[in-house]
C-alpha cells in the first residue's frame, strides 16, 4: 500500500489456496507456473519502460 501510495506501479494478485513459497513449486504446481509467468511479464514489462526511458533521455541529451 505504501508503495502506491508514493507512486510505484502495483498489481496485487492472490492465488487462492496456495501456501507461502509455492512459487518454488513450478515442476508440481500449475498455479505456481501461472504465477511465475506472471511475475515474468511484469518484470519484462518494467524492464522494456525503463529501457524505452532510457533511450529516449540519451536521444533528448544527443540533440540538445
Amino acid at each position: 500500500q505504501r508503495l502506491e501510495r508514493e507512486g510505484t506501479s502495483v498489481v496485487y494478485r492472490e492465488y487462492d489456496d496456495m501456501v507461502h513459497g509455492f512459487l518454488l513449486m513450478g515442476g508440481v504446481l500449475d498455479t505456481a507456473n501461472a504465477a511465475v509467468a506472471d511475475c515474468s511479464r511484469a518484470l519484462r514489462a518494467a524492464f522494456d519502460a525503463a529501457s524505452n526511458a532510457c533511450v529516449t533521455a540519451a536521444k533528448t541529451k544527443a540533440t540538445a
